[in-house]
């Protein structure tokens, strides 16, 4: 087993401890990890003294156990999983202990550095995480005084919150573009700063919207929130040829197709196809974008027979023609 005890400082300095654990070195700001004891990178970007970001996208053979300590000052630490679990997460703050063997964890926990936490993977799940660090100066210096008691609040609540918050389409689509960049260079770094204060807007506005609107008084149950990550999974698999039907969806979910289009739309912001639709144009997008696709075998991949149809999808998504971005890229 891989144990890790910290207390949070800025991930930099995070990732060359525990890089240091591990008898490794960081190459820069990056942590290759060999094939003795995983795949995959973890990477570190301070983008100010106080902010700085981790993206993880790795996995262990052996398990893997993160044991922060509090810090003495109020910190922030936000994370943004999308983790594939191989038999079991453990999660502990003091007294309170969850454990969850659902293979697929898509949420967002926020969490304040002075709250002690510990996190357990059973070994092979693959670990996509991003996280976010504001430092006590910066909470302080930049945070208004109301804003500071919301957020002590929030976070005050411990473990209650780590299935609260879903991650939707919108900001799996910064999260993308988060894991699609480099740390290397000077481009990269300036994107990543970009993505880090646009998540963490997107994230702070949805989040107070709800308090203040008391949408969290319908709290999706735990139970359904786990059936609609096996549907919204289903719906983002890249071979995945056709939308299913609704009917098919219920039986996966175990509920009515009534119930799971309200659930859906009540963790993501939207309607099942919407969703779909949404998720393979922006496949679609990078493809062409990255990977120099055409486009028509960008459209006929992600289930488009008619590129006509497939260019009015896609400008209705992105605001520009298939052929526009390509000419602009």
């Amino acid at each position: 087993m891989i144990s890790f005890q910290f207390i949070q400082k800025d991930f930099t300095s995070w990732l060359n401890e525990f890089a240091g654990q591990l008898g490794l070195t960081p190459d820069g700001q990056e942590l290759v990890i060999p094939a003795s004891l995983g795949s995959g990178t973890i990477s570190a970007l301070n983008i100010t003294r106080d902010l700085s970001l981790l993206v993880m996208d790795c996995s262990f053979h052996e398990d893997l156990e993160l044991i922060r300590d509090p810090s003495q000052e109020y910190g922030i630490i936000l994370f943004f999983n999308q983790v594939e679990i191989s038999r079991f997460f453990r999660i502990r703050s003091g007294e309170n202990e969850m454990t969850e063997t659902s293979k697929s964890r898509n949420n967002i926990f926020l969490s304040s550095t002075n709250m002690e936490l510990d996190l357990y993977y059973s070994g092979g799940s693959k670990l996509k995480r991003v996280g976010i660090y504001f430092s006590p100066a910066m909470v302080k210096k930049f945070v208004r005084d109301d804003m500071q008691l919301f957020l002590t609040v929030y976070t005050d609540r411990g473990l209650y919150n780590v299935n609260r918050e879903s991650i939707n389409f919108e900001l799996k689509t910064i999260l993308d573009d988060i894991f699609q960049t480099t740390t290397k260079d000077d481009f990269g770094r300036l994107v990543l700063q970009n993505r880090v204060l646009l998540l963490t807007e997107k994230f702070l506005h949805n989040l107070l919207a709800k308090e203040v609107n008391g949408e969290k008084k319908n709290h999706v149950k735990k139970e359904d929130i786990e059936r609609i990550q096996t549907v919204e999974k289903i719906l983002t698999q890249s071979d995945l040829e056709k939308f299913p039907s609704i009917n098919e969806l219920s039986r996966m979910a175990m509920m009515s197709s009534t119930k799971l289009k309200t659930r859906f739309k009540e963790v993501y912001g939207m309607k099942l196809y919407e969703y779909y639709n949404r998720h393979r144009l922006q496949k679609a997008r990078e493809m062409i974008i990255r990977s120099g696709t055409t486009i028509k075998d960008a459209a006929y991949s992600i289930g488009f027979s008619n590129l006509s149809n497939f260019s009015r999808a896609f400008k209705k998504e992105f605001g520009l023609l298939p052929t526009q971005l390509r000419a602009n890229g």
